[in-house]
């Protein structure tokens, strides 16, 4: 058996999809072949190893100044995918474009398991045969609306015991510490007010709103964004921070919060 995991989000970060690297990993070190692609905006493909997994594709995708990251489609994914002949193709990220791409390409032939995050409802939902929820309340759900009932197991978020305790101890740097990528659902905006205060706010992440963010900043020594960190040292920023805002419009299980 044969086994693609499918990263719709583009980033060329490892950040927020270590549970999934770790699956993968798990997978490949029982005997099954699971190879990981992740989307990208670059110009070309490319394979980056991590040292949860031995090596991440990351395939251009065919709309890069798309900013809606759920519009994003790729040529590129489908070509490796079809060269790849896998038997089970794990979707991460649900309501995707590339999803329909993917299953309008393979029809039958292939077995779909879910991972799903802010998003847990698509049109897809029948065609999952596993699915891998973030929380009880998801499964929960699936559990009541789902009538083929697939089979549903906790994909627990991965958080490394030895930097959460050394966060502990962390200096109080920051009032407002926020730690996610910048787009709609993650609502920055609902932060706006609190940027004409005195609260020391550091912002951690990048993505498709951070400049409308930083204009609005602009001017304001108070808010800082910090852009991509690696995983140890965000889960350090978020804790220096006397508060851990998370202001998103809807979530799973957000990563941030757990740590």
């Amino acid at each position: 058996m044969r086994v693609a995991m499918v990263i719709s989000y583009p980033s060329n970060s490892q950040m927020g999809e270590l549970r999934q690297l770790l699956l993968a990993k798990h997978l490949q070190n029982a005997g099954v072949p699971c190879d990981v692609f992740r989307l990208s905006r670059r110009r070309e493909d490319s394979i980056g190893a991590t040292e949860f997994h031995s090596g991440m594709r990351f395939c251009r995708v065919d709309n890069p100044g798309e900013a809606h990251v759920p519009s994003l489609t790729s040529a590129a994914l489908l070509t490796q995918l079809k060269a790849g002949g896998y038997d089970v193709i794990i979707l991460r990220g649900l309501r995707r474009a590339v999803n329909d791409q993917i299953m309008d390409a393979f029809r039958t032939g292939v077995r779909y398991a879910a991972i799903p995050g802010g998003s847990f409802r698509d049109r897809h939902l029948a065609r999952y045969g596993f699915i891998f929820f973030e929380h009880r309340g998801q499964c929960a759900a699936y559990a009541r609306e789902l009538k083929h009932k697939p089979v549903l197991r906790p994909l627990p978020k991965y958080v490394p015991a030895n930097v959460v305790r050394a966060a502990r101890d962390v200096t109080k740097s920051a009032d407002v510490s926020v730690v996610s990528k910048f787009d709609a659902r993650k609502n920055h905006r609902l932060l706006y007010p609190l940027f004409d205060t005195d609260l020391r706010i550091r912002l951690i992440g990048s993505g498709s709103l951070q400049g409308e963010v930083e204009q609005v900043a602009a001017g304001r020594p108070n808010v800082v964004f910090t852009g991509n960190l690696e995983w140890q040292a965000c889960i350090l920023a978020g804790a220096g921070a006397r508060l851990l805002a998370h202001p998103s419009t809807h979530e799973g299980l957000p990563r941030a919060v757990v740590e």
